[in-house]
């Protein structure tokens, strides 16, 4: 116990339930000590430990060794909705949090890594809400109990979901595995829903007037339904994801772009996402005038519309970019494309590497200097674009 809180994972609750052997996988449970079953809808194929999609360029033993070794690392990729009977959430990334045991759950299956989950709660300051004296506890009840959401209604909060990136390989299949478990008509608490994302839940076919924003910072749900992820780690739910990609894909109606922006070599632009916390090239300038010499497309995606940016992606064959949720738009790319990620030091992205594996396109990395002050040598950015285009 820590700060009047403690946690539990998600995967040793699933692993203390009392499983149906006869259900899709063996995949349905229900542990009662905590309140919480599933009902699977799609299992997955185990991870395949493959690193063929990995181009042999820049730091290829590394990322080959690391990719392996999260393909081994065990994992839930079962896809299914789990229910949480009389939960609290917290913040608006709606935290689970058993409140008479004052555990926060944390796990892969409802996108709550373990290191986000631990800086979630310490910033926030759970241990202040989840008070250690029985008296206070005892008033936070009551006052959960005038901010119950009754009844059942679906969890969509969750960390990430401003984010694009995270919208494509969280929410997007998240919203499939919702409709393939035949949930239409429960309210869905969603508390931060960029304008942009009302073109994959018109895709989905979800009623504006289903979605909701939390009714207070800690609130309880009387039966709170979550769909499950399509990832753990950096291991993928393949068969869902593609099946859930698949209808964003085949809903696409073609779209006009700007003039002079379509082409088979895009070049994704970060450099006026000035807001953004991340580092970014310092010669970026330098290193996008190259790519343009050699023919790649300059694109800032932010411009463009989320139908434009899936429209653009139908004729590229080599998308390269720095790491960021704009790469992830490979996945409407046509089969066998290559994807080239600007390396940031001390982050490999093996999603990147993994999408591309299920997608059967290649994926090649260029580690950026470890000094930010320090530019890119434009002599190894192109060995990048040579392996990309060979």
């Amino acid at each position: 116990m820590s700060g009047g809180y403690s946690f539990t994972t998600l995967e040793s609750i699933i692993a203390a339930g009392d499983h149906d052997p006869a259900s899709l996988g063996a995949r349905n449970f229900v542990n009662s000590e905590y309140r919480v079953s599933f009902r699977c809808v799609a299992d997955n194929p185990p991870p395949v430990d493959d690193a063929t999609a990995l181009l042999p360029v820049d730091g290829y033993t590394r990322l080959e060794t690391g990719y392996r070794n999260a393909m081994r690392t065990p994992g839930y990729l079962a896809n299914g909705i789990f229910t949480f009977q009389d939960y609290g959430f917290f913040e608006a990334c709606a935290q689970p949090i058993h409140i008479p045991r004052r555990e926060a759950l944390m796990g892969e299956p409802i996108c709550w890594g373990i290191d986000f989950a631990d800086w979630h709660a310490r910033t926030h300051d759970l241990g202040e809400v989840l008070d250690r004296s029985v008296g206070y506890l005892d008033q936070l009840k009551q006052k959960l109990r005038n901010q119950m959401v009754g009844g059942a209604a679906v969890v969509m909060s969750a960390p990430g979901q401003e984010i694009y990136g995270h919208w494509l390989l969280d929410v997007v299949p998240r919203l499939w595995t919702l409709n393939q478990a035949g949930h239409n008509r429960e309210p869905i608490l969603f508390q931060a829903i960029p304008e942009w994302a009302s073109y994959f839940l018109d895709i989905f076919g979800i009623d504006p007037a289903r979605l909701r924003r939390h009714p207070a910072r800690l609130f309880r749900v009387e039966h709170a339904l979550m769909p499950s992820a399509s990832k753990s780690g950096f291991r993928l739910g393949t068969a869902s994801l593609s099946a859930a990609l698949a209808v964003v894909r085949d809903a696409h109606k073609p779209v006009d772009l700007p003039a002079g922006i379509r082409g088979e070599k895009i070049f994704f632009s970060r450099r006026s996402l000035a807001a953004s916390s991340r580092r970014s090239v310092v010669n970026i300038y330098a290193v996008e005038a190259e790519a343009a010499r050699r023919g790649y497309r300059i694109v800032a995606p932010e411009t463009l519309t989320i139908a434009q940016q899936i429209e653009l992606m139908k004729s590229a064959r080599i998308v390269i970019g720095e790491d960021g949720s704009a790469l992830h738009n490979i996945v409407f790319a046509p089969k066998g494309a290559r994807l080239g990620v600007l390396n940031l030091p001390g982050r490999d992205n093996l999603w990147h590497l993994s999408l591309c594996h299920m997608l059967d396109h290649k994926a090649g990395y260029l580690d950026l200097p470890a000094d930010p002050e320090w530019p890119l040598d434009l002599g190894r950015f192109n060995q990048l674009l040579d392996a990309l285009e060979a």
